[in-house]
């Protein structure tokens, strides 16, 4: 985010509150606050979370973190794991999920 970016978005507020007597609705701030983190939203490398420390991540890259769907082809990410599969596992790798118990099926083997 720019100084001048923020200067610009404080006199736009200032003026429309002179002009208008009142704050800005709800879409004209959403619309302001794209404008300061311009740089973040249109950031379009694939590894923004290892380069930046507060990544802002788009609506498909949230689904391939989340969920582990919408690979992309043009880059090496096919998917994540399921943040949901993640949770079973410790940082050593074995798996921690509660054993579930099978019933048995038993069969008669007279004939």
């Amino acid at each position: 985010m720019t100084n001048q970016r923020q200067m610009d978005v404080e006199q736009f507020i200032q003026l429309y509150i002179t002009i208008f007597d009142e704050t800005p609705d709800r879409r004209m701030l959403q619309v302001l606050s794209d404008y300061l983190l311009h740089e973040d939203l249109s950031n379009s490398n694939a590894h923004k979370s290892t380069v930046t420390e507060y990544p802002i991540l788009s609506k498909r890259q949230l689904k391939r973190r989340i969920y582990g769907e919408q690979g992309s082809r043009a880059t090496n990410q096919n998917g994540e794991v399921a943040l949901e599969r993640a949770a079973r596992y410790g940082v050593d790798g074995r798996e921690y999920r509660l054993p579930v118990r099978r019933s048995r099926a038993y069969t008669s083997y007279e004939k």
